[in-house]
């Protein structure tokens, strides 16, 4: 008897444990993007952004007398025609750079003033552009 009840307590849990009814997480929500819809035909809607304001964000660190840089910037290609960085590394400017990521080698030891600028369709855009103050040790 004793036998039967532990066998059917296992079968319970077992059965109660494998249900898909799981908790989800409730989000919050601190932006709301409004978005266009245009309908091109029947088949094809194409939806388009108005995101209210372009986003850059830059996470760099210095090894040796080298700096690398990574560049976050949502809904922008960086190629040619499309856009590109602008890099100034204590006022003189660098090439062109179509890659999000990039490393500033071999840098003089002491402070260094990093201007990075984005520049879409051959137009700088006003809100993006991030100053870095960076010491080389």
């Amino acid at each position: 008897m004793k036998r039967l009840l532990t066998m059917f307590v296992l079968l319970l849990s077992i059965l109660v444990g494998c249900t898909e009814d799981k908790p989800r997480p409730k989000g919050i929500v601190d932006q709301i993007i409004p978005v266009q819809v245009n309908e091109i035909s029947n088949d094809i809607v194409a939806v388009a952004s108005q995101s209210p304001k372009a986003t850059f964000d830059i996470n760099y660190h210095t090894r040796e007398q080298n700096v690398y840089v990574e560049c976050f910037i949502p809904g922008l290609q960086l190629e040619k025609g499309e856009g590109h960085l602008n890099v100034t590394v204590d006022g003189q400017k660098t090439k062109e750079i179509y890659t999000a990521a990039f490393i500033l080698k071999g840098l003089e030891k002491g402070e260094h003033n990093i201007v990075v600028e984005v520049v879409h369709n051959a137009q700088n855009v006003k809100d993006l552009k991030k100053t870095l103050n960076v010491k080389v040790q």
